[in-house]
């Protein structure tokens, strides 16, 4: 029979590598936010790229990156190599938070003394709008549709109501502070008593029992 052969080979095992993506939590838009890695070798280099396919960081744990202005859930994605082998892409979603606005509806107007006013605000839906007459501060929770009210007390002195900030329900939340003198962050209300005179009568002399008429401005 034929002679027996041996023969030797040799198994060439790649180095295998995972990675895992995270970040650090919801966040408002506009605020910074981190970026989490890992992999299983030690001396593994690290690729993060945003939706777009642009890299965003060569970091593991990249912070202080600033958060897109547009709320809405954003995807980044991880690879990390190791020994010229790339792990499979993993991904990690933020969420971006909106950032609340508040304004008051009303126009200047002019009320008797001793009147009350109602100040109507709009913005974020259910947020919660903090306004201030210059001595005290009432918060004001906008319905679901983004619409509140606040009805003072009596007034007795001119008085303006100005919005202090507005913050989100959100978690965490999101807080607005409008710009002093900016459209729709404050009303002013104008109080006085009003006041009359007779300027005229139609018949000055009249006998007893008779009527004239009397005009008053």
């Amino acid at each position: 029979g034929c002679p027996e052969y041996t023969t030797t080979a040799t198994v060439v095992v790649d180095a295998c590598i995972e990675a895992t993506a995270d970040n650090t939590g919801d966040i408002c838009s506009g605020d910074t936010f981190g970026l989490i890695g890992t992999a299983t070798r030690d001396t593994a280099t690290f690729e993060w790229t945003d939706a777009a396919g642009v890299v965003v960081s060569t970091e593991q744990n990249p912070v202080g990156l600033v958060a897109p202005s547009v709320p809405g859930d954003y995807v980044y994605t991880l690879i990390a190599t190791y020994d010229n082998i790339d792990s499979e892409a993993v991904t990690t979603t933020l969420t971006v938070l909106p950032i609340p606005t508040a304004v008051i509806t009303n126009a200047n107007a002019t009320i008797c003394t001793g009147n009350t006013v109602t100040i109507n605000l709009e913005g974020l839906a259910n947020s919660t709008v903090v306004i201030s007459d210059g001595t005290s501060n009432f918060n004001v929770v906008l319905n679901a549709t983004g619409v509140g009210s606040y009805t003072s007390g009596p007034i007795n002195a001119d008085t303006t109501f100005v919005i202090v900030n507005a913050t989100s329900d959100s978690a965490p939340s999101c807080e607005y502070t409008p710009i002093a003198g900016s459209t729709g962050s404050s009303v002013t209300i104008e109080v006085g008593v009003p006041d009359a005179a007779i300027s005229a009568a139609a018949a000055p002399d009249v006998c007893s029992g008779s009527g004239t008429s009397i005009a008053v401005q």
